[in-house]
């Protein structure tokens, strides 16, 4: 359930409450007022008849006076009850069992009590009154005691204190207590429930908060792997939660992606140092060489500059392949696809190709497997890039003088599969990931500085990646290299000769 819904529901319920619980004090207040009382409602709306007062005055009364058992507080009551019954100007009589607990009737109104005899034995309780005369008879069991109680008024009621109901009546003292009861109960039952209703939402609501203040100080503190587990029910703050803790991995993702190119950059920074210190040390020795006089010899000398202009172009190399592979890894290298057929440009690029790889001493031997339908959208210049630092590799690092690269091409439902096998001294298979890194080399490369920048292979993976595909390589007798290149369908090749210009 949503907050705003529980919000909604929680007012409501409160509001149910309290009027439920009204409506209940009302009940019992109406049962015990009306019911124990012996008031009835002809008797309220009657309340200006002296003798109906008397009556309910004489009715409470001797309810009390059943229900205590300390005899003095039982003549406390009687006498109370005979007090207010003079009040309005009657005497009276209580009798308990037959026996008289108090009377004031005079003569002449004990035999007015017995000329109306017939009118009294029609009820238990009977109150009359005219302009000569008033009567009231209660006459009933309470408590297991028969009770019988009669008052009488003789004359008319002018002067007398009766025309007014007092203040200390037992009407207006109950009505005030039990409205003052129904005030308070309202009260507590609205503070009950607002406190109840109110600690359950605020729980719902702090919870979920807690959580979250707990995992924001948990991310502050660096602890990127403090997961918030919260189960809502789908109201808003489980998404809230849900999307702080995508927010908590994405951010560890994004940490670590820092760390490593960071750790990438100093590798960077020290390959780069390491790469070009060893060409500048050696120009820097045959400098000094020929200004000291050490080639003494047309020959000497020229043999130093030939030497001192090839590492030149060394470092001309890899500056360019240093700024060819920024331009890639920040992905703002402009490439020029095209859709081609595979087996035509692989066999256009052996044929310029094979003759110089033969005078550098490794024999390209090459297996086709493709049915000739293959389109692939690449850049051709930059594929020719891979291939040919893939090669170089091959010649740089063969275990004799000639050395071989088994290429095969074939392809699957989805990809184009080229793998370019050597016969040399491989590389172990805990460094097979590793090649494709920038400035990685393998030991033995490493004992030979000048054989190779360390980029290459992280070059071709740029430009590979950039094709949608993907190279790795594979261990065993030399090293192989395999690269997987996704086809392009024959329906897309005008669409692709289209965007030949317009792709970058």
């Amino acid at each position: 359930m949503t907050v705003k819904k529980r919000l909604i529901f929680s007012n409501l319920f409160v509001i149910l409450l309290s009027i439920t619980f009204i409506l209940l004090v009302f009940f019992v207040t109406f049962l015990a007022f009306f019911s124990v009382v012996g008031v009835t409602v002809r008797d309220i709306e009657q309340r200006d008849g002296v003798a109906n007062n008397i009556q309910t005055i004489s009715v409470h009364r001797i309810g009390r006076y059943c229900r205590e058992s300390d005899p003095a507080e039982k003549e406390e009551i009687a006498q109370s009850l005979k007090e207010q019954v003079a009040y309005f100007g009657f005497s009276s009589r209580l009798t308990c069992d037959g026996t008289t607990i108090y009377s004031d009737l005079t003569g002449e109104e004990e035999a007015f009590l017995l000329e109306n005899f017939t009118l009294l034995s029609a009820g238990n309780a009977v109150a009359m009154e005219n302009d000569d005369a008033a009567l009231v008879h209660y006459d009933s069991v309470v408590q297991g005691v028969q009770i019988r109680f009669d008052a009488v008024r003789l004359g008319s009621a002018e002067g007398s204190t009766a025309g007014a109901w007092p203040d200390s009546s037992e009407v207006s003292r109950y009505v005030e207590i039990y409205t003052i009861l129904i005030l308070v109960c309202a009260v507590a039952a609205i503070f009950i429930s607002i406190v109840f209703v109110s600690s359950r939402t605020a729980h719902a609501i702090t919870r979920p908060l807690d959580l979250l203040r707990k995992g924001s100080q948990e991310i502050k503190n660096g602890n990127l792997d403090y997961k918030i587990v919260y189960h809502g029910k789908g109201d808003e703050f489980e998404h809230v939660c849900s999307d702080f803790d995508d927010m908590r991995l994405r951010l560890k993702r994004s940490v670590q992606i820092q760390m490593d190119a960071e750790k990438r950059r100093k590798q960077l920074y020290a390959g780069i140092s390491h790469d070009l210190r060893t060409p500048l040390t050696a120009i820097k020795g045959y400098v000094e060489g020929l200004r000291d006089g050490v080639a003494s010899t047309p020959e000497m000398r020229m043999k130093y500059l030939r030497t001192i202009y090839r590492k030149a172009c060394d470092m001309d190399d890899l500056v360019d392949k240093l700024f060819l592979f920024t331009r890639l890894d920040s992905g703002q290298f402009p490439f020029n696809f095209e859709t081609v057929s595979f087996r035509r440009y692989l066999a256009n690029f052996l044929a310029q190709r094979r003759e110089d790889y033969s005078a550098r001493g490794l024999e390209l031997q090459y297996e086709d497997q493709l049915s000739g339908t293959e389109l692939v959208r690449m850049d051709v210049q930059e594929i020719n890039r891979v291939l040919s630092n893939i090669l170089d590799n091959s010649v740089k690092y063969k275990s004799g003088p000639r050395g071989i690269s088994r290429i095969t091409a074939r392809s699957d439902a989805e990809h184009l599969i080229l793998s370019l096998k050597d016969d040399g001294s491989g590389v172990a298979d805990a460094d097979l990931d590793n090649i494709f890194n920038d400035f990685f080399r393998t030991d033995e490369a490493r004992m030979n500085p000048g054989s190779g920048s360390g980029l290459g292979l992280a070059i071709a993976r740029h430009i590979i990646r950039a094709h949608g595909g993907r190279i790795y390589a594979r261990g065993g007798t030399g090293l192989t290299i395999i690269i997987e290149l996704p086809l392009t369908g024959e329906q897309d090749r005008s669409e692709n000769h289209r965007e030949k210009d317009s792709d970058h």
